[in-house]
């Protein structure tokens, strides 16, 4: 898609020039999570979640021996099953993972009374993941992912929602990034915290988390030679994580930061606080950017800009409008043209395709083997009432509709 010379973006752009690539803000934040997750010891303790995942969906027999565990053990969780770790939806991942994590313990004494009651394949495929899930690097990896996944939770709601625009897709991933930053200033206290919920889980399957083996020659592993199992998990583990995700979060985020900055300074929150050189320089970047969108003498257009800085200005700071939505609400197109294309520049420019996979969803659940000869027109019907499900629907609208046409039962 995003080819530079046969993708695309490449063959939109050689009949627009002006059109501006945009990456999809949810899968931006996808691939910054598949990259982070790119360290040996994460990576290997997710595969470990998913087979064990695996093992235990695929059989009614072992979910069973799993759920008479969890009530043998009483745990405060209500969660009585594993979710599936999806390989594309990353929020469903994470609510695999937290669920994994709340049930650790009585996965791993389900697993041991599997080796002891199971057949032989089964208690074989159970040492093994038992023997996975009880070392040290596989606990300590599950809190640190969860950890994550749960500060990246909120944004990746955010960016699947119909009105979100670009501006405060990047606020809000600027605002992940500070918070990871914080915690990486503050890494030792951080950590900490964390080594002890592994410590604790480690303790109730009856382990340990110590230093792996270090040798001189060690090339497939972090090897540090450290005095305690906290430091050198601190600098193997944690600190390279999160700085895999603060460095790929601000590469995927900040592309089009330098344009987007410019043309949300016409946003009046941000208007009210730019010098009239400011301004200039923003309208002339914007006008160099879309000339034939925005074709006009620069001097009428700076006017008009700070005509509407100066309608905001009495204003109270609570009732200015953040974000490019509630500006163009409050924008007069006959009083100001020119604002008003910057923000309905800015307020269509895209930032997420989920809504369309939404529907690519829809399709799949709608178009089953029982409405296999389905014709199209009835088939968008009930894609439309699938997906928007919002609007309501009288049966007696309905009615009026198909007794327009002459059939041999009256309405």
């Amino acid at each position: 898609m995003s080819g530079e010379f046969q993708g695309c973006a490449a063959k939109v752009m050689e009949k627009y020039p002006q059109a501006l690539y945009v990456h999809c803000a949810s899968h931006s934040l996808n691939l910054v999570v598949s990259d982070a997750c790119n360290i040996p010891i994460i990576r290997n303790s997710l595969g470990s979640i998913k087979e064990t995942i695996n093992f235990f969906r695929i059989s009614a027999q072992r979910q069973s021996i799993l759920k008479d565990v969890i009530h043998q053990l009483e745990c405060e969780t209500k969660k009585r099953r594993l979710m599936k770790l999806c390989e594309t939806r990353w929020i469903e991942r994470l609510d695999a993972v937290i669920t994994f994590k709340e049930l650790f313990v009585p996965i791993f004494f389900a697993l041991e009374k599997i080796q002891m009651d199971g057949n032989r394949e089964a208690s074989k495929k159970a040492f093994t993941l038992q023997q996975a899930l009880k070392n040290g690097n596989f606990i300590l990896a599950m809190v640190v992912i969860q950890e994550i996944f749960s500060m990246a939770h909120p944004l990746s709601i955010y960016l699947q929602k119909v009105n979100v625009d670009l501006a405060s897709a990047m606020e809000t991933a600027n605002n992940l990034s500070t918070l990871i930053k914080e915690m990486r200033s503050n890494v030792e206290s951080k950590f900490h915290d964390l080594f002890s919920t592994a410590e604790h889980l480690a303790k109730e399957i009856g382990e340990d988390i110590k230093i792996p083996r270090v040798t001189h020659f060690q090339q497939h592993r972090a090897n540090y030679e450290l005095t305690s199992a906290e430091n050198y998990y601190r600098v193997s583990v944690f600190i390279p994580f999160i700085d895999h995700f603060i460095s790929q979060l601000g590469i995927r985020f900040t592309k089009h930061k330098n344009t987007l900055s410019i043309i949300q300074n016409f946003i009046p929150n941000k208007l009210i606080k730019l010098s009239e050189n400011e301004i200039e320089t923003s309208t002339e970047v914007l006008s160099k950017q879309w000339p034939v969108v925005i074709s006009s003498c620069d001097n009428i257009v700076n006017k008009e800009v700070l005509l509407w800085k100066q309608r905001w200005l009495a204003a109270a700071e609570d009732k200015l409008p953040c974000t490019f939505i509630d500006a163009i609400n409050c924008c007069d197109e006959l009083l100001f043209p020119k604002v008003y294309q910057y923000l309905k520049i800015g307020a269509t420019l895209p930032v997420t395709v989920a809504s369309v996979e939404r529907s690519f969803s829809t399709l799949k659940r709608l178009k089953s083997y029982l409405r296999n000869s389905t014709g199209e027109n009835r088939l968008n019907g009930l894609a439309h009432l699938s997906i928007h499900r919002e609007i309501p629907i009288k049966s007696s609208e309905v009615v009026d509709i198909f007794s327009e046409k002459n059939r041999k039962l009256m309405f």
